[in-house]
């Protein structure tokens, strides 16, 4: 099994980039999404999903290991193929994407090629409480405003998960100190 390929990408053809691994190349079908951070004949780690079908052998790639998790959550849904999930990965960061599929927005999750109104119901219903949004917002969060560390860590002590405690210290002037943000966010909830 093939998890992960690191090499200088030579070209591309049929939505395939070709990944050269001292002197092996390999096909790897990637999203638009990572197609378009890439520089040809630079090196790069791609984290890969290999899908054996009978009659085919499919590498699929990543840059990050995010995209790869939600990719393999995306194909566990049931009318979701492997091209229909790169498909949804390309519509944009996959932030956005789990937040759609965490705020229901099925019109954005059909703009997908091959994404119909069921599936993209479907895609919402299975996946919800399974795009990991509360820990992917949370770290962003965390770390970028990093002076809110101590009061998100005091409201988790409280019994707050992560996402609540930073959802509360949302409206929060960002000039008080860990405590008073603390004092602030329990009043106003």
């Amino acid at each position: 099994m093939i998890v992960s390929l690191c090499g200088l990408v030579e070209k591309n053809y049929d939505n395939n980039i070709i990944i050269n691994v001292s002197g092996v190349g390999y096909g790897v079908l990637i999203s638009s999404i990572d197609f378009n951070k890439l520089n040809f004949d630079n090196e790069y780690k791609f984290y890969i999903y290999e899908y054996i079908r009978e009659q085919s052998d499919d590498l699929y790639g990543f840059l990050d290991l995010n995209s790869k998790e939600l990719f393999v959550k995306l194909i566990n849904v049931s009318g979701v193929g492997p091209k229909v999930a790169m498909a949804i990965l390309s519509l944009g960061a996959i932030e956005k994407i789990q937040q759609a599929i965490d705020q229901a927005e099925i019109n954005y999750i059909q703009q997908a090629n091959g994404v119909g109104k069921k599936v993209a119901e479907r895609i919402v219903i299975e996946l919800k409480d399974k795009v990991n949004l509360a820990k992917s917002n949370s770290n962003f969060i965390i770390n970028n405003f990093y002076e809110d560390q101590d009061a998100v860590r005091g409201l988790m002590a409280m019994g707050y998960n992560k996402k609540e405690a930073i959802n509360l210290l949302s409206d929060v002037d960002k000039n008080l100190s860990s405590l008073e943000k603390i004092k602030q966010a329990l009043k106003g909830h």
